[in-house]
């Protein structure tokens, strides 16, 4: 599977994603809508109770409900927002990073350049030239599996940011009263934890790639990639 099938895969499950939420978003505000109403019925209910301080609970409330309308119509740009800045997170981290289909862009590479190391070693080397070319693809095929595993979570983790936020439009409405108002910081807060997983599993991905191809010697075609040799028999 190639990088850019996979970015590919990831842009297409954000912009169903996205469809999604603009599906859901119309259903939000008019949930949104009647938690603002029971917050009024609910502030009215405290003033005829004879609340004498009505000026901060009026505050709250249209704040409450400007917000709210603002983040459901906004929300899939929060989603890529996220998701983005995510990224950005690893990039800082891990120069070069631009999603998992870097992680899939090293497995290749460095898959790539064990099976030619090996196929070219066999040709110096014809006495052990099979053995070689089937050690040299079998250590391709694990290099590759290892890396592209480490990638595969990254991806599955932009892909629990994405699908998880889907729904957020139909709980987001929650925070325009105050009774149910922690309800719904739960979208809320889960795009924030997603979002540092993202980092947590790319970082970690990238990291762990990098330490596979920093032990790999590339010693030149007289010598098979990862043999063990004596000092003295590496080329310099």
């Amino acid at each position: 599977m190639g990088p850019g099938t996979i970015e590919g895969v990831i842009d297409a499950v954000g912009v169903q994603v996205a469809q999604a939420i603009g599906a859901l978003v119309p259903v939000g505000l008019a949930l949104t809508g009647s938690f603002t109403v029971l917050a009024i019925l609910s502030l009215g209910a405290a003033i005829i109770a004879g609340a004498n301080a009505i000026v901060s609970p009026i505050i709250r409330m249209t704040g409450a409900a400007a917000g709210t309308f603002w983040a459901i119509r906004e929300w899939p740009t929060i989603v890529r927002g996220a998701l983005d800045a995510a990224r950005a997170a690893i990039g800082l981290m891990i120069g070069g990073y631009s999603g998992p289909s870097t992680l899939f862009g090293m497995a290749n590479d460095i898959a790539g350049r064990v099976g030619a190391e090996y196929s070219s070693f066999s040709i110096t080397a014809p006495l052990t030239g099979i053995a070689d070319a089937l050690m040299g693809a079998l250590a391709a095929i694990l290099i590759w599996l290892g890396l592209a595993v480490t990638g595969l979570l990254a991806v599955l983790a932009e892909f629990q940011l994405l699908i998880g936020a889907a729904v957020a439009p139909l709980v987001l409405p929650a925070l325009a009263f105050g009774l149910t108002s922690s309800l719904g910081w739960a979208p809320v807060r889960f795009l924030v934890s997603a979002a540092v997983r993202v980092v947590i599993m790319g970082a970690t991905s990238a990291i762990m790639a990098n330490a596979v191809t920093g032990v790999i010697d590339l010693g030149g075609s007289d010598v098979a990639l990862m043999r063990t040799l004596a000092p003295d028999q590496r080329v310099k």
